[in-house]
């Protein structure tokens, strides 16, 4: 096997860089993107979905509940006073065209289908069924079923506090 001779690589090295460095495209692809586009692309893109969500939020959201429960309702609009977004809560027994229609129109962003029993088995201290429909393809509507969701636990979390001191 032959040895490598240094001097022959280097001159070669030289040859080549100094070729790429007078193509202008090679330049181009290697420093202006990578150094300014990429993160300019970065930062835009970071922006306008920053001011996106920030539009979502300043919306009202409009929440319909099947049957009229002041206690979700009440869970509902003490968790959207504490985060600062408008809520809007009706009481519409709707069908499942009904309910369709709106949330793909965008007259309603959540709306929450509480079982007729709901209050009943509460109050016997079983589980009540309580089942939320919402668009998954529109922000607003994502942005608002993860609010419900999260008012719907604390909510949650009182009724089992509650069953937990009265059945000691």
């Amino acid at each position: 096997m032959k040895s490598l001779n240094f001097k022959k690589i280097m001159i070669i090295f030289r040859h080549e860089l100094s070729y790429m460095l007078r193509d202008r495209t090679t330049l181009l692809m290697m420093i202006l993107l990578p150094i300014i586009v990429y993160p300019m692309m970065s930062v835009i893109s970071a922006y306008m979905v920053m001011k996106s969500a920030v539009t979502v939020r300043k919306q009202a959201t409009n929440v319909s509940i099947s049957s009229k429960n002041p206690e979700i309702a009440s869970a509902l609009a003490e968790h959207y006073s504490a985060a600062k977004i408008k809520l809007s809560i009706n009481n519409y027994a709707l069908n499942t065209e009904e309910v369709k229609a709106g949330i793909y129109s965008g007259t309603i962003s959540v709306y929450i289908e509480v079982a007729p029993d709901f209050e009943k088995k509460i109050a016997a201290g079983e589980t009540g069924a309580i089942m939320l429909k919402y668009d998954g393809t529109n922000d607003k509507s994502l942005s608002a079923i993860a609010e419900v969701i999260s008012a719907l636990k604390k909510y949650k979390s009182k009724i089992v506090e509650k069953n937990i001191r009265k059945n000691n």
